[in-house]
């Protein structure tokens, strides 16, 4: 995967290009290939990601507020086989004031067959409270490989029992795993 914390487009940081062991890649390209992937939400959808729809009135998911890099607390490191490096932001209304500071924790190990990132995230008022409104692209997303979307076959299923892309999108759930199969390999994203 690559990891971008500065992008003239996508304002906030995010993981591209994820594969898993065999190469296969389970996030879209990013960029989208027009030949091969949909193109819509190439801003929005790098590939994983951290955003809010609201916070503050503010929507820091379709890049109208920014999450910008200031610096690395915890350089990219390697121990146990767990990589871990740590940043911190701030997030800044479109006009540029600050709401609060924030700091982003990431580990990424290898597991039987895939990958755990966990990303920790700390987000700390400025001059004002933090209100996290009600809107349903809200927290960790993630754009699967266009081999797997539920177009070419895959499924996604929740927590609470829903089964596609029109149950479970806005909902809130525990978990929700997308997936779909390359070959007879079922390949995919849990996000809990």
């Amino acid at each position: 995967t690559e990891f971008v914390f500065r992008d003239e487009k996508i304002l906030r940081p995010y993981f591209a290009n994820f594969r898993l062991p065999g190469s296969h890649k389970v996030t879209r390209n990013h960029p989208p290939n027009p030949a091969a992937d949909a193109v819509d939400h190439d801003t929005m959808h790098p590939g994983v990601w951290l955003g809010f729809g609201d916070i503050n009135q503010e929507d820091f998911w379709r890049n109208k507020g920014r999450i910008e890099h200031v610096r690395f607390s915890t350089e990219p490191v390697i121990e146990n086989g767990v990589l871990h490096f740590a940043e911190e932001s701030r997030l800044l209304r479109a006009g540029g004031k600050k709401l609060a500071d924030v700091r982003f924790d990431y580990q990424l190990s290898r597991r039987s067959g895939g990958f755990l990132l966990t990303w920790d995230a700390e987000l700390r008022a400025s001059e004002e409270d933090l209100v996290f409104g009600d809107q349903e692209e809200m927290g960790l997303g993630a754009r699967l490989s266009t081999s797997l979307t539920e177009k070419a076959g895959g499924q996604i299923i929740s927590s609470e029992g829903l089964k596609s892309a029109a149950e479970t999108w806005g909902k809130q759930a525990a978990w929700c795993d997308y997936s779909g199969k390359i070959g007879e390999q079922v390949i995919g994203i849990m996000i809990l």
